[in-house]
């Protein structure tokens, strides 16, 4: 019985523990032109214009309904929370960006970026990189 117990208990917490794994389709996120979002995608660095045709002024606006002062860091690490959050839920680990290439004044529209675990850790190390 007690074997069954401590089983029972170690699968609640693996299901739960892989739940809750945060991804973003991001490897940097920073605010520091607010109100532009500046993301790092691939390797290039845009400015958020949209995610899945919610343009970047509705998503940053329903994320500080959300999440107030949070907002910032809930979107840079927390990003599937944030999006279900905001009622646009991340069903199939892939989302629709639409970037801001400003260096070569181009419109970027990606229309199935993967979202990554492993892209969270780069913002991690980042924003620990800058102070924030």
């Amino acid at each position: 019985m007690k074997t069954l117990l401590i089983t029972a208990s170690i699968l609640f917490f693996i299901n739960n523990v892989a739940a809750n794994v945060e991804k973003s389709p991001f490897t940097d996120v920073t605010f520091e032109s607010v109100p532009s979002v500046t993301v790092t995608y691939e390797g290039d660095t845009y400015f958020l214009l949209a995610i899945n045709d919610m343009t970047r002024e509705e998503v940053i606006i329903a994320c500080h309904n959300q999440f107030a002062a949070d907002c910032e860091e809930k979107f840079s690490v927390n990003f599937l929370e944030t999006m279900k959050a905001i009622g646009m839920p991340v069903t199939n680990d892939t989302v629709k960006l639409k970037l801001y290439k400003f260096a070569q004044h181009r419109i970027v529209t990606i229309e199935e970026a993967e979202v990554l675990e492993e892209n969270v850790e780069d913002i991690i190390f980042n924003r620990e990189l800058r102070g924030e």
